[in-house]
């Protein structure tokens, strides 16, 4: 995998050339096929086809976690990873088998907490016999494109909520005004989720 500088291209000729600001084997020797790239200044994040996504400062050339995908029918059974998304508060990955996983950004990039990065979400077609193939995203909204796993070219926008991956923030009473809690309450979602 190579990232290249498309900022500063240098003047070589006639043509303008890139440099290449960082690359790595991270196939092992094309033992592992990477099968989707992601860039957000300093990281990059390579999806693999053993159902890893890896998670490198190109700054500082370490790889920062492997986030993993597996699938709970089969240990042997590798997810290969189709798309990122990177989010303000989220990672999104889109598995070949239509599986969408949200990760918490902040807890996948902290390169100091070594324990294991778990979803905070996952979702599949709500459709038996769909699979997302696509998936685009913002905030607080997924939009899915969904096909049919006969492929009769069918396919079907569907639009998912991504407010209940939020974390609510921890709020610090001011000494004047201390907030009573109910630490029982619990918090509810939405039909759809």
């Amino acid at each position: 995998v190579e990232v290249w500088d498309l900022k500063t291209p240098t003047l070589v000729a006639d043509s303008r050339r890139a440099p290449v600001v960082w690359s790595s084997d991270v196939g092992y020797r094309n033992t592992i096929k990477c099968s989707s790239v992601f860039f957000n200044e300093p990281f990059a994040f390579i999806g693999k086809s053993n159902g890893r996504c890896d998670i490198w400062n190109v700054s500082l050339n370490t790889r920062v976690r492997s986030l993993e995908h597996f699938h709970l029918s089969s240990v042997n059974l590798f997810l290969t990873i189709k798309k990122i998304l990177v989010l303000d508060c989220h990672i999104l990955t889109l598995t070949q088998r239509g599986k969408v996983h949200v990760w918490d950004k902040a807890q996948c990039l902290d390169s100091l907490d070594k324990a294991r990065c778990l979803p905070v979400w996952t979702s599949s077609s709500s459709v038996s016999g769909n699979v997302i193939c696509d998936l685009h995203a913002d905030t607080t909204r997924l939009v899915c494109l969904e096909r049919g796993v006969r492929d009769t070219g069918d396919q079907w926008l569907v639009v998912k909520d991504l407010w209940h991956c939020h974390q609510a923030k921890e709020m610090v009473p001011d000494k004047r005004k201390a907030v009573e809690q109910n630490k029982f309450e619990k918090r509810k979602l939405c039909l759809f989720c």
